[in-house]
């Protein structure tokens, strides 16, 4: 019989859980299969959720793979391209024989004599930057290496536009460049940023490009569209094609530079040895970077350039991580040093005693700093500098 025909005062059909509510259970019950669906349902919505996750998941890690590998591959080629670029258009090396360089003292094993008792390296703490620069600079001979008259390169670390300790911080490149000034050096303040960025507006960005006119430099300059020369060192054996420098280094006296205190997430450590890393073409830079070799590379541009004086400003650095980016310490430290490695292994002490965490507790196995002394470019023995390392 149609249910559209039966007497009005029948009872409707009612649904599972009423029928299961007129049960002892009651209500007790109702709970039960309630919480029974509702589990069913939450338990269908999480394997749904888990499985969107996984696949995006999957999806990610496949993707992350493949831009890795598009970035080894377009590494690759680009490394290629300025590899051939180099070689093709980089100009006939000019050789430099086994103590020659193109500026620099020419003996490097000779320490010029002084008046005055100096030190080879000296490091002071300070408040105040001018005062910290001024000190340690005065103890390692008052920059009496300078003639009047004589062109000076004061060579900051201007790698990219960030500020100190990414870079050098604006005070201690002024402060050198007064220094510079009251020897009657004609002074030029120069570096070539990252490709990524153009130095002369990285320079004012950083500040440093306004403390040294204030200071009295009498050029500023970005070597980014300078006129190259291919030099190629006797014992530069990871540069078998030699690398460019500035042709303008040709007509330089002296050389000051003034890295800044910092760790660096690739090489472990940048300061006075990678700092000259800024004076070489920017294709030249590309090839060291996909080189198994990269530090030994790095080390043997100094085969070419010898400063007369390193300045490692630290009056902050970076303990981990590095070079635009890094774990800060308020360190307000200054050093000079005579040559390049005592600069080196004496600024890696530095790191380590404001806790750095870098990839070996010897300095002296630092592949910068082991094969710097393997080229024998330092006047001063291991033992000497490592002397020095133990009273700071």
């Amino acid at each position: 019989m149609p249910y559209a025909s039966m007497p009005k005062n029948l009872p409707k059909p009612q649904p599972i859980w009423f029928l299961l509510a007129e049960e002892k259970s009651g209500k007790i019950a109702i709970r039960k299969i309630g919480k029974h669906l509702r589990a069913r349902k939450t338990r269908k919505k999480l394997q749904k959720l888990i499985v969107i996750r996984s696949k995006a998941s999957m999806a990610a890690q496949v993707s992350k793979k493949m831009k890795l590998a598009m970035l080894a591959l377009i590494g690759t080629i680009t490394t290629g391209i300025f590899f051939v670029y180099q070689k093709l258009f980089g100009g006939k090396p000019q050789p430099l024989p086994n103590n020659q360089y193109i500026v620099g003292e020419k003996n490097r094993l000779t320490v010029s004599p002084s008046p005055i008792e100096e030190e080879i390296v000296a490091v002071s703490y300070s408040e105040n930057i001018a005062q910290g620069i001024s000190e340690v600079i005065k103890k390692t001979g008052n920059l009496d290496f300078i003639k009047p008259g004589q062109k000076v390169l004061v060579k900051p670390n201007v790698n990219s536009d960030d500020l100190a300790p990414a870079t050098t911080h604006p005070e201690s490149v002024a402060e050198v460049v007064r220094l510079a000034k009251a020897k009657g050096a004609y002074v030029i303040v120069g570096d070539r940023s990252n490709p990524n960025w153009k130095t002369i507006p990285a320079m004012k960005k950083t500040g440093i490009y306004n403390a040294a006119i204030q200071a009295g430099a009498d050029e500023i300059v970005g070597f980014d569209d300078e006129e190259w020369i291919r030099v190629a060192p006797e014992k530069a054996g990871n540069w078998p094609n030699g690398f460019r420098i500035p042709k303008r280094l040709e007509d330089l006296d002296h050389i000051i530079s003034v890295p800044v205190l910092h760790t660096h997430s690739i090489a472990g450590h940048s300061l006075a040895i990678k700092n000259l890393v800024g004076l070489i073409h920017p294709a030249d830079r590309m090839v060291f970077h996909a080189s198994p070799k990269r530090d030994e590379m790095i080390a043997e541009i100094s085969l070419a350039i010898k400063p007369s004086l390193t300045v490692i400003d630290g009056t902050k650095a970076f303990i981990e991580k590095g070079p635009s980016r890094g774990t800060l310490a308020d360190t307000k430290v200054y050093l000079a040093a005579k040559d390049v490695l005592t600069a080196d292994v004496i600024g890696v002490y530095l790191l380590k005693k404001h806790g750095a965490q870098l990839f070996w507790d010897d300095p002296w196995e630092a592949r910068q700093i082991k094969h710097f002394l393997s080229l024998r470019l330092s006047p001063f023995t291991q033992e000497k500098i490592q002397a020095e390392a133990l009273k700071i």
